[in-house]
């Protein structure tokens, strides 16, 4: 959706992999930022949900 206009968040349990992969995203002028989120653990999704709520 990010080639649309749209602003995406990309989540992923690894930081540096997540950072990665959205700085890619970024170089191709798409609007998309990055949150960790691990999708087994209640309290990361919580965190994410929380830092997506403020973005």
């Amino acid at each position: 959706m990010a080639f649309k206009g749209f602003k995406v968040i990309l989540a992923s349990r690894n930081p540096k992999r997540g950072h990665e992969a959205t700085q890619k995203l970024n170089d191709s002028k798409l609007d998309v930022s990055f949150v960790v989120m691990d999708v087994d653990d209640q309290e990361s999704i919580r965190q994410a949900a929380n830092t997506v709520n403020e973005r």
